[in-house]
């Protein structure tokens, strides 16, 4: 398959994933954290590390309004980067958002550059008010990785700065988080579990294995699959502790309040309907709440 095409499905494939129902709650979620944030300051500048395709990046801009000055996107590949400016050009903006002047809001204030979130970062704007990472730190290894992303997002920040941050679910005891999505944890047979939890993950458009435990006891190895068509699409990431994502926020040099909020639920069965689907009610949920795939953290800087 020739690169062009294979980037076309994957794109299709992106695009997707936003209609999941996982996906939809984690923006909800994402949103009611960082849009009073965004509300209370003016001449907000952001920081979206691993911003993707710029998926996030757009709906900042969008949530930010007149408070928005600058935002800046960061990826490690140069392919998502690229992706990110097309869907951020003039054109695209203007079928997405087809008001007077044929472009999205604060359109002209995004940029996008080719970043190692795991290196010393040379911008080409800061100090930010704002850093975000939707599944940034899901992506260290270890103790001493995370630590050096947190290290990054410290280092551009202004004084009074704040990092939200889309992670794994931060379960109190992560040992038996993990159990809970293997087949062991049943007295059915293996097959038979794995189907079945499998069924469970999937109906929320995600599945999350925990493929094996780090030698350093920090965390776990992960397989996330978004179950996205005309492919699926599968990351290899990791699954570190509590404690080891609050013990690096602080040794990266964010010393401030720290919160932890976890996916905003619909409250209602008209609410589940109306805004994840249809046949959605809030039994449908139950599972969710058992093996929830992601929480929001939120750290100042001091």
């Amino acid at each position: 398959m020739k690169m062009a095409n294979q980037y076309d499905e994957i794109g299709l494939a992106y695009e997707s994933i936003k209609r999941f129902p996982a996906a939809v709650l984690e923006r909800r979620t994402f949103q009611s954290v960082i849009t009073p944030l965004l509300s209370s300051r003016k001449d907000v500048k952001i920081l979206d590390l691993a911003c993707g395709t710029g998926y996030y990046t757009r709906l900042l801009a969008e949530w930010g309004g007149n408070s928005i000055s600058d935002i800046l996107g960061i990826d490690l590949s140069p392919v998502m980067v690229e992706a990110a400016r097309a869907a951020s050009s003039p054109a695209t903006s203007a079928s997405q958002y087809p008001d007077a002047e044929g472009k999205a809001p604060n359109d002209d204030k995004i940029t996008f550059q080719v970043g190692d979130c795991t290196q010393p970062l040379n911008l080409s704007s800061g100090p930010f008010t704002i850093a975000t990472g939707a599944w940034l730190l899901n992506y260290a290894s270890s103790a001493a990785a995370m630590t050096g992303m947190f290290r990054n997002i410290a280092q551009n920040l202004c004084d009074d700065g704040v990092f939200i941050g889309i992670t794994p679910y931060p379960a109190p005891d992560l040992d038996a988080f993990a159990e809970s999505f293997s087949p062991s944890n049943t007295n059915t047979t293996a097959t038979s579990t794995s189907t079945s939890i499998n069924d469970d993950q999937a109906k929320y458009g995600v599945t999350v294995q925990y493929t094996r435990r780090l030698a350093s006891g920090e965390g776990y190895a992960t397989k996330i699959t978004a179950h996205t068509t005309p492919v699926e699409i599968a990351f290899e990431n990791f699954h570190l502790s509590r404690e080891v994502y609050e013990l690096c926020a602080r040794d990266g040099g964010l010393r401030g309040d720290m919160r932890w909020v976890d996916p905003v639920l619909p409250a209602t069965d008209e609410e589940s309907l109306s805004v994840y689907g249809h046949g959605i009610d809030l039994a449908w949920w139950d599972s969710y709440r058992a093996r929830m795939h992601c929480a929001v953290l939120v750290v100042r800087k001091s």
